[in-house]
């Protein structure tokens, strides 16, 4: 399997330093290139193939999320993972009203940033577990009935977005594949008429993350 390429963009040298060295740790991931500003970002896209872009928000000049807002328009292949201390949810509403991927805080455990790396180059999204208080906060809608035509199994697997877990987690709670698991997820979307994976974790912290989780047997 080949490797999944990725641009390093933060304004401060010894963090890409440091997440390039714990990054290239994984075989399957390789750092192609580093930006320290979205401007320089841009440029480096029209050269360097890159699956995913990890870039931090809070730079000069440019900010993270106008860059990947650019970036996205110029080169909507690739993909970007946003990385910040911030927890604002002014951030997170731009982050997902423009469609970006991904969404993790710096505090996070390096094995978390990676895992968010797979998960999105695998085409989902992800928004940092810490923070799903915070989408339930900025959902515009109010809490709706659950339409009757979803089966046991997809309140279940909504349930399961809305406590953070990806595919690949869901698939390995319930004994069935990840495509199983990717099947639903689209068989849901469609159901509920939602246009993409931002719309559906959404959907789904805002429906079910005060579902009282299910008791063990």
């Amino acid at each position: 399997m080949r490797k999944i390429k990725i641009i390093l963009v933060d304004d401060h040298q010894i963090v890409r330093d440091g997440i390039k060295a714990a990054l290239t740790v994984d075989e399957g991931l390789e750092v192609m290139a580093e930006a320290s500003s979205g401007k320089e970002a841009l440029e480096i896209c029209k050269s360097t193939p890159a699956d995913i872009i990890v870039m931090d928000i809070g730079m000069p000049e440019m900010n993270g999320i106008k860059a990947a807002t650019l970036i996205k328009k110029n080169f909507p292949e690739k993909k970007i993972l946003l990385l910040t201390m911030y927890d604002y949810s002014y951030y997170l509403t731009e982050t997902i009203s423009e469609n970006i991927e991904g969404y993790i805080l710096k505090v996070s455990p390096i094995q978390e940033l990676i895992k968010a790396i797979y998960i999105i180059f695998n085409g989902e999204t992800y928004f940092d577990p810490k923070i799903a208080p915070l989408i339930k906060t900025i959902t515009p809608h109010a809490k709706l009935s659950i339409p009757g035509n979803l089966t046991k199994r997809e309140i279940d697997i909504m349930r399961m977005i809305a406590e953070g877990k990806s595919s690949k987690d869901i698939s390995s709670e319930l004994f069935v594949s990840f495509h199983t698991v990717k099947n639903h997820r689209r068989h849901i979307m469609s159901k509920l008429k939602l246009k993409n994976t931002a719309e559906l974790i959404q959907y789904c912290v805002k429906n079910f993350s005060d579902w009282p989780t299910k008791s063990k047997k």
